[in-house]
């Protein structure tokens, strides 16, 4: 497992749980920052904390897992999904 602290990505990117071909990401504590760019538009992006983990080991520490996103889940919306077990 391989943590990172202030990852920033977009809304899509920021999802609690991303299963990729290799590797499995866990996101908490997703912010949405709003910043300037160059054309001083807003651009709304996401920092988060990540969690990358192989196949193998969510599959170890699957019930682990599930309570980290329990515990970060902070909003209605997200709880709903873990519940429904779609996250």
């Amino acid at each position: 497992m391989v943590k990172i602290d202030k990852v920033t990505g977009s809304k899509e990117a920021s999802a609690p749980l991303i299963m990729n071909v290799d590797t499995i990401y866990v996101h908490t504590n997703v912010q949405k920052v709003t910043t300037k760019n160059e054309s001083t538009e807003q651009a709304d992006i996401y920092e988060y904390t990540e969690r990358q983990y192989t196949y193998e080991e969510y599959k170890e520490n699957h019930a682990e897992i599930a309570q980290i996103l329990v515990d970060d889940a902070n909003d209605a919306y997200t709880l709903l999904l873990i519940e429904n077990g779609v996250l």
